[in-house]
């Protein structure tokens, strides 16, 4: 099979593209697949119908706002990434937001009362996250909303992500991973420049919060219109309540990303998951 890369080489997560695309490429070698990576430009018409699937690899703008997915939904192009409606639910955080309140499921109340985080309305948190600890900063914290920022209560307690993917067709959950963070928030250098050392699989929490989680999990990726995988960041607080702060519409996949950790974790070899997520998107799983 002929499978496609497409990435990015411009952009705020140029760097995560790059290497989830090198890394994609060599496990998919290794296996006998044919590669073709793809460097996406909106100026340039894309060479995507030689491809049997394609590996949506761009982060933010296009890859996760909907745009690439509605383009490969009109060509019929298999592709593994965010469905078009995920990416509509997904995106904008007040979105997300909106539809965790409306279902029941926790989430931070958004407020510009010190502690608080502010974070980007669209695209990913870490590369621009602010903590803000103190009252006093107003002036400041004006200029965070001039940004297109949201910003919401700060939750102290453990951050968790679990991921979890279709297989066999039935959603299985992965080991949930706990985020060790030098501060109240992990930034985007603290991320990729560890290699995974900020990870603790699987996470230090109670059977019944594991079970809670799972539960969460489960109907986030039906609520959401997930396909194939789903990635949620949380906050367990000190009252042992899992508040869903984030769902990624594209996760890494780099050696130390989340979601290759969490499979190894458990026998699930980086090559195996990537030929799951082929396997599922040209066949109903």
């Amino acid at each position: 099979m002929k499978i496609g890369l497409l990435y990015t080489n411009k952009g705020e997560e140029d760097e995560i593209s790059r290497i989830s695309t090198n890394y994609i490429e060599k496990q998919l070698l290794n296996r006998g697949y044919e590669i073709k990576k793809i460097s996406f430009s909106p100026y340039k018409k894309l060479d995507l119908i030689k491809s049997d699937v394609i590996f949506n690899l761009v982060y933010g703008r296009y890859g996760e706002d909907g745009l690439i997915s509605l383009a490969l939904d009109q060509m019929k192009v298999p592709y593994i990434g965010p469905s078009f409606n995920n990416c509509l639910l997904t995106h904008n955080k007040l979105i997300t937001k909106q539809v965790l309140t409306n279902s029941g499921i926790p989430t931070p109340k958004l407020s510009v009362t010190p502690p608080c985080i502010y974070k980007p309305i669209a695209g990913g948190s870490s590369g621009d996250v602010i903590f803000v600890r103190e009252s006093n900063r107003e002036r400041k914290m004006n200029k965070y909303t001039e940004r297109n920022l949201i910003s919401e209560e700060y939750i102290d307690g453990k951050e968790l992500c679990i991921t979890a993917i279709k297989k066999n067709k039935k959603l299985l959950c992965l080991p949930i991973a706990e985020i060790v963070k030098k501060g109240p928030v992990l930034n985007s250098k603290e991320k990729y420049r560890s290699k995974g050392h900020y990870l603790l699989v699987p996470a230090k929490i109670s059977t019944d919060t594991e079970k809670l989680i799972n539960t969460i999990c489960q109907k986030c990726y039906s609520l959401f219109d997930c396909k194939l995988f789903i990635k949620i960041d949380i906050i367990l607080g000190k009252d042992q309540v899992p508040y869903v702060i984030e769902i990624d519409g594209i996760p890494g996949f780099g050696p130390h990303s989340i979601i290759t950790t969490c499979a190894r974790s458990i026998g699930i070899e980086a090559g195996t998951l990537f030929e799951n997520f082929i396997h599922g998107a040209t066949k109903s799983i």
